[in-house]
């Protein structure tokens, strides 16, 4: 199973560009459906450090999370050297501003001023709000 594996998804050289698939719950409907990054290093497990041209992501990532591309777009030299994570490198590449939700883990159903989807006045989901957003007085 593992011979399997490591013929369909081949360890890359540093410095080869990539595509990494956004997940649907941090891109807006008309923002791209992945972004650039560029591999970094690997680790002595097989996994692969991935920058961008915003930093570096935080995240390790497996070989069949990415597809290579043919052509090399970025250079390991024009990486900031600043950890991001994957959401903020998908804010900045897209036209619009995200996916525009937070992440509320609030269990009042955000019926107080200490929910902080309610501080900031915006919605966190269906299940905690109605199609009208609430105001806080």
């Amino acid at each position: 199973m593992k011979m399997n594996s490591e013929k369909m998804f081949p360890t890359n050289s540093l410095g080869t560009t990539v595509r990494v698939l956004i997940p649907d719950f941090d891109k807006g409907r008309g923002n791209a459906r992945n972004i650039l990054a560029v591999l970094i290093s690997v680790t002595e497990d097989g996994l692969y450090r991935l920058g961008t041209s915003e930093g570096i992501l935080k995240q390790l990532y497996e070989r069949s999370q990415f597809t290579l591309c043919p052509e090399n777009l970025l250079r390991i030299e024009d990486i900031p050297d600043h950890e991001i994570p994957l959401r903020s490198v998908a804010i900045a590449q897209s036209s619009g501003s995200g996916q525009g939700f937070i992440k509320c883990m609030c269990e009042t159903k955000c019926q107080n001023i200490k929910c902080l989807c309610v501080k900031k006045v915006m919605k966190c989901n269906s299940k905690c709000h109605s199609s009208m957003l609430r105001q806080v007085v």
